[in-house]
């Protein structure tokens, strides 16, 4: 029998991205909780005891599990520092009661915070890691329900999951360690430009400033000019503009001299797009086939031998909209279940303060 799973997703604004604490509130049912899987994973079994320890657990844990998944990677290259230490940020509090999320986490600081989380509350958490990344990582998944009332096994549960999306700025490392802007892609090495070769041109911090920016080169047939209202800025073209012209490239060199300026990037294949949902190798990141990518994998591999997993909530950190199934436009959905979507998006919008609930 095929397994059902419920799905969400939500993506909070990036501008906002870790510029406050959490805002996350549970009702205290006792019928349902999660499962939160760090490296970036979050199941949810019901049951959960009502103990006030237990919500300041769930809610802060889940605000941060969500940061694991999707990681790139801790760089000292490009530019970056030793060590992957952070080139913008203070280091991370480590998991109390009282604490704010507030910062941007770091993998091992991430790692730090499950673990403390688990040993903090022993009968709501249990910590595991259900493989590795393409850089040997592990992939943590915290599991939490009242372990007193049953296996979790044997309990409804929910998958949540965050970070999948490498190019948002909660769930990359290279955004912070590195001058790197991080595509949304795993950082196996693929060839983007089909040369025969991999990751052989990608950006550089040029003038050494730690940030790989853009650059603007005058060009009487670019599609840029200067925004009159800030000229740090550039808008595109329009008829009746009289220049001066430009094109504007990602800062670096043509590394492989073939005219192209940093076309073949760190990584290539993009998690998101290699879910088996509506696998197409003719979309741009989607691999060489769906669930070739480990870290994928290995999520995928966790939820088929949890057949009790009924429904499934992904965070992401842009957008600000609550996203619903269906995922394609010409498949439709029974009555019942399309109402329970819409009530369950009316009900998000009312927790996180967005404007907009849609389907995929």
């Amino acid at each position: 029998m095929q397994q059902q799973v419920a799905s969400f997703q939500s993506r909070p604004s990036q501008r906002s991205a870790g510029a406050r604490g959490p805002a996350l509130t549970l009702d205290g049912t006792g019928d349902s909780i999660a499962i939160i899987g760090a490296g970036g994973c979050v199941r949810w079994f019901s049951r959960l005891s009502n103990s006030e320890a237990m919500m300041q657990l769930w809610c802060r844990v889940l605000c941060v599990a969500w940061l694991v998944v999707g990681m790139a990677r801790v760089a000292g290259g490009q530019g970056g520092p030793p060590n992957g230490q952070k080139l913008y940020y203070p280091e991370c509090q480590r998991f109390a009661p009282s604490i704010m999320l507030d910062c941007y986490h770091s993998y091992p600081e991430v790692a730090q915070f499950l673990e403390d989380a688990a040993d903090q509350f022993p009968q709501f958490a249990r910590l595991e890691s259900i493989g590795k990344s393409y850089q040997g990582r592990d992939l943590w998944v915290l599991t939490v329900t009242d372990f007193d009332v049953g296996s979790p096994e044997h309990k409804p549960a929910m998958w949540v999951d965050g970070g999948i999306d490498a190019d948002e700025v909660d769930a990359s490392e290279l955004h912070h360690t590195t001058p790197e802007r991080p595509r949304d892609t795993t950082l196996r090495p693929w060839d983007d430009d089909g040369d025969g070769e991999t990751d052989e041109d990608g950006v550089e911090d040029l003038d050494g400033d730690r940030q790989a920016l853009q650059m603007r080169v005058r060009d009487p047939a670019g599609s840029m000019t200067v925004d009159e209202r800030d000229s740090r800025l550039m808008r595109r073209r329009r008829p009746g503009d009289v220049g001066p012209f430009f094109s504007v490239y990602s800062e670096g060199i043509d590394n492989d001299e073939d005219g192209e300026y940093n076309e073949d990037r760190l990584g290539g294949i993009d998690p998101n797009r290699n879910y088996p949902g509506n696998w197409s190798l003719g979309q741009g990141g989607s691999g060489p086939f769906a669930g070739s990518e480990l870290e994928l994998r290995a999520m995928l591999d966790f939820i088929i031998a949890h057949p009790n997993i009924a429904a499934s909530q992904h965070f992401h950190s842009s957008g600000g909209v609550v996203l619903r199934p269906p995922s394609v436009p010409d498949m439709s959905l029974p009555e019942p279940d399309l109402q329970l979507y819409l009530a369950m998006a009316r009900r998000g919008l009312e927790v996180t303060g967005y404007s907009l609930a849609t389907s995929v």
